[in-house]
């Protein structure tokens, strides 16, 4: 897992090993079962500026659909994209804007879900990597226990998501 996570900071641009990488999350997605459309980032004003936000996510799908009508993509609606699973592949965008007065907010086109998985028969797994604008183990950062708090935060089905 740390040889994923220091390929995940390189391709961000960060140093190999960056302590700005946060551990990385595996979940799974069974039939019928999503993520309701979030922000990885906690809006400025909830973050705490002392200990930063989640500049960036890498996802990363360990697994294929067997098809298209599989469902199990992720959405970035503002974007009117889809992202279909395929083994080995990632995607990676940032949390928060980069440029111009609203450095540091959360960048609205991040807004992103994991969409439904339709066959009976699939399951869905992926790996979420959180980059942090700022160190995670200095200064005794809060790493994060989980995504930020907001609406959309449950999926339909009674059952949590799981985590590996």
């Amino acid at each position: 897992m740390r040889e994923v996570e220091r390929r995940a900071a390189l391709v961000a641009g960060l140093p190999a090993g960056a302590a700005q990488v946060e551990p990385m999350q595996v979940v799974r997605y069974r039939f019928g079962e999503y993520y309701q459309p979030h922000h990885d980032a906690w809006p400025k004003e909830v973050a705490p500026s002392k200990h930063g936000n989640r500049n960036a996510t890498l996802f990363v799908y360990l697994n294929q659909m067997p098809a298209a009508e599989a469902g199990g993509g992720t959405a970035f609606p503002g974007l009117k994209l889809r992202v279909r699973p395929r083994v080995g592949s990632a995607v990676l965008w940032t949390n928060l804007q980069q440029l111009g007065a609203e450095v540091g907010e959360q960048e609205i086109k991040a807004l992103h879900m994991g969409e439904p998985l339709l066959c009976p028969t699939s399951t869905k797994f992926g790996a979420n990597i959180w980059l942090w604008d700022t160190p995670l183990f200095a200064n005794n950062h809060p790493q994060a226990a989980g995504k930020p708090e907001g609406k959309g935060r449950k999926r339909k089905r009674k059952r949590k998501r799981d985590e590996l």
